[in-house]
């Protein structure tokens, strides 16, 4: 995404035990940074005082215990003009719950599809990656429809 776009900054976060392969991925990159961020802890300030224009959130529900935190993160750093995108490959039921919460906060569904991967995957659903893109109920204008159906991408 840095490389397509010009002024595209892009911090990607994850667990303290990420670190090495998330800076091996990361390489060289100088529009690509990486922050420890734990859901449970307070935001660090050069999260918390960033505006960022998409937040994307990957194959983060496994865990639905932690959804509460995940969302709360999510209220914190979604701005009034941010957008939301939401890539899930579904495990299990409970996952749902993410999305329940994330409704309950404000964010409104503004479209959804699903990607086939192309993959054999035993915890993966017949159903592939959804992706959910989603702004605050204040940034959802009365003629927008969230989409219905799930199209393949």
């Amino acid at each position: 995404m840095a490389r397509l776009h010009s002024n595209c900054h892009i911090t990607l976060t994850d667990l303290a035990v990420a670190t090495d392969i998330i800076r091996k991925n990361i390489g060289d990159q100088k529009d690509v940074a990486f922050r420890v961020l734990d859901w449970e802890s307070e935001l660090p300030v050069d999260i918390s005082s960033q505006h960022f224009d998409v937040v994307v959130i990957a194959d983060c529900m496994y865990n639905s215990d932690a959804a509460p935190s995940l969302v709360s993160v999510v209220a914190k750093v979604v701005q009034d003009d941010s957008i939301l995108v939401v890539a899930h490959k579904k495990r299990h039921v409970s996952e749902d719950r993410f999305l329940d919460l994330l409704e309950d906060c404000g964010m409104v569904c503004e479209g959804r599809t699903r990607v086939d991967i192309g993959e054999e995957d035993m915890d993966l659903e017949p159903e592939g990656v959804k992706l959910y893109v989603m702004r605050g109920k204040h940034q959802v204008k009365s003629s927008t429809k969230a989409l219905n159906n799930e199209p393949h991408i």
